[in-house]
């Protein structure tokens, strides 16, 4: 009792440290404490395993080596049953609640990209990018919008678009009302009042009243939300930083959105070069500035201005996440291999880089804002 061979402890050691080499996660009881508990929490730590720390609030205080680490998701219980409650969430297949699992991540409230990346995180660099008219914009605001709505100070550098415009497209999809209706209730509030004949959308005058006030309301909560627009047309790469870092020490910013990246312009000597070598730059500059600041950058590009990829791979290398959307239907493609309906779908493209390339694919409902399928390593 007193020795407890060394032949067995060898053998405990080993396979419990396998057990951690091999899991998705680490869930651990700590109302008691315990040597090798803690010698596990942090090895779990250390391999970037997420961990989960139940213990009873009444019976037990944790450590504060353990209450003070943010990487532990800690969980006080008072009864049983609450154990059960939260396992549940921790475990559900559909990870509907991602933002327990990761609480680093910024999370984009689209289940598909919060599945595969597990949010938006911190001294990354995701680039978005695809043909014109491919829902780059939408995809990228509704995940930027979502991210504002739970109170994360961010920065939208919009430099086609007007702020105002910008806004208008978050309200409408803050409103939930039929995608198909905005060129209308927009024409109607700010345009030509009369009704295209040719839209498709049978409105009576209540039901396009409800809309508008639906869609005033959404407005108006939309822009108490901490972002910050920047639409200056011809922007520089030098005033983004300097923007930045101010949003940075005024708001405590995390989430930097940029729509496109190729129109950013260079003031630096390396201008007037190639402008393949300006974008190269570019992307560069904006992954150092997340490092540095230790904040989430999101940029978005017109493929048709950005070298192929994996032929020119090298160009894409500070980019921790590229992502490629495309349309199905604007290809006229309305079924997939598996005779699944395309309509109103993105195909989203991820290669992640984590040492080894990673690639996954999820189908994403732009009008509806769901995630319907998901594929990893395809």
């Amino acid at each position: 009792m007193k020795q407890q061979t060394r032949i067995i402890d060898s053998h405990i050691y080993e396979r419990d440290v396998n057990w951690l080499q091999s899991c998705d996660m680490v869930i651990a009881e700590c109302s008691n404490a315990s040597l090798g508990v803690s010698y596990e929490l942090a090895y779990a730590e250390a391999h970037n395993i997420p961990v989960f720390v139940f213990y009873n609030k009444h019976s037990s205080s944790l450590s504060a080596m353990i209450n003070g680490n943010r990487y532990f998701r800690t969980i006080p219980y008072e009864t049983e049953d609450e154990i059960y409650t939260a396992l549940d969430k921790i475990l559900d297949n559909n990870y509907k609640s991602f933002d327990f699992i990761d609480i680093d991540a910024l999370i984009t409230g689209n289940h598909g990209l919060d599945y595969l990346l597990h949010g938006w995180h911190k001294g990354e660099l995701a680039m978005l990018m695809g043909k014109p008219a491919q829902g780059k914009t939408i995809f990228s605001l509704r995940s930027a919008l979502n991210i504002s709505t739970e109170h994360i100070p961010s920065v939208y550098f919009l430099p086609e678009m007007e702020g105002e415009h910008a806004i208008n497209k978050m309200a409408f999809m803050k409103s939930d009302i039929d995608f198909d209706k905005y060129p209308y209730i927009i024409s109607r509030l700010y345009g030509d009042p009369q009704i295209n004949e040719n839209n498709g959308i049978d409105y009576d005058e209540s039901e396009l009243d409800n809309d508008i006030k639906k869609f005033k309301n959404a407005k108006k909560r939309v822009k108490k939300y901490p972002f910050i627009i920047n639409d200056k047309a011809n922007i520089s790469i030098e005033e983004i930083i300097c923007a930045v870092k101010k949003a940075v020490i005024e708001n405590n910013t995390r989430l930097v959105y940029i729509d496109y990246v190729q129109l950013l312009n260079v003031e630096s000597g390396i201008r007037n070069k190639k402008r393949i070598e300006e974008l190269k730059y570019i992307i560069t500059e904006l992954k150092q500035l997340a490092n540095e600041l230790e904040i989430s950058i999101i940029a978005v590009a017109q493929e048709v201005y950005i070298p192929l990829w994996p032929q020119n791979e090298d160009f894409y290398k500070d980019i921790d996440t590229l992502m490629f959307i495309g349309n199905p239907e604007y290809y006229h493609v309305f079924m997939d291999e598996h005779n699944f309906n395309l309509k109103d779908q993105n195909v989203i493209s991820i290669v992640k880089h984590q040492g080894n390339k990673v690639f996954k694919k999820f189908y994403y409902n732009y009008k509806k804002d769901t995630c319907t399928k998901t594929f990893i390593n395809k």
